[in-house]
């Protein structure tokens, strides 16, 4: 049995913050959602979801816009998990919101909140909205390349289109899926989306 590093992560950061000004919150942010994450590792969730909300009240306190929306999509991601369908939706549109310039342009990771929103509708059985929602997803991944996003959002696409009974589109989107993983030419990385995906 090996040593779990959930446990390990947690002192680690409770002793960085002991060294860290209160005045410092980008990088409280920072360790906050290393505390996010040691925690989902290990199965605490609802944690993991406070210690996310907590990182993004740093980050917006410190005006970092792109780290909010990160930690946001996190916390979508960490609700996901939990089942609170409704929040992700909530989550997610106000990282559309905050996401988007005035002139329209969305930030490259509002794809994310947008496939953790289409999965939550898609499980909310509201799947015109999903399959409206994780093709938005999914060209803006294909625009700004993030592949991890663009393999979990053909994933999550190809759930929208078996749920609605389109079996040809279904395995198209599968098959995209598999093309996106075959890009990448690290085994390390094709682990990395085989955990995002489970």
């Amino acid at each position: 049995m090996r040593d779990e590093p959930g446990p390990a992560t947690l002192t680690l950061c409770q002793q960085a913050l002991a060294h860290l000004s209160t005045q410092n919150l980008t990088v409280r942010a920072e360790v906050a959602f290393a505390q996010s994450l040691a925690y989902f590792g290990s199965g605490g969730i609802v944690a993991s979801i406070q210690s996310s909300r907590e990182a993004t009240s740093l980050a917006q306190a410190a005006e970092n816009t792109s780290s909010t929306i990160f930690y946001l999509c996190m916390t979508a991601n960490s609700l996901l998990v939990h089942g609170k369908l409704h929040e992700v939706v909530q989550v997610a549109e106000q990282v559309a919101l905050l996401g988007t310039t005035l002139v329209g342009l969305p930030h490259a990771l509002v794809s994310s909140a947008y496939i953790f929103q289409a999965a939550a509708l898609r499980e909310l059985n509201r799947l015109e909205e999903a399959l409206d929602l994780i093709l938005q997803a999914v060209r803006l991944c294909e625009q700004t390349e993030t592949l991890l996003a663009l393999h979990f959002g053909y994933t999550v696409l190809m759930r929208v289109y078996l749920a609605r009974g389109e079996m040809e589109e279904a395995r198209s989107a599968f098959q995209q899926a598999e093309a996106v993983l075959a890009k990448t030419s690290s085994p390390y990385r094709r682990d990395v989306y085989y955990i995002v995906e489970w």
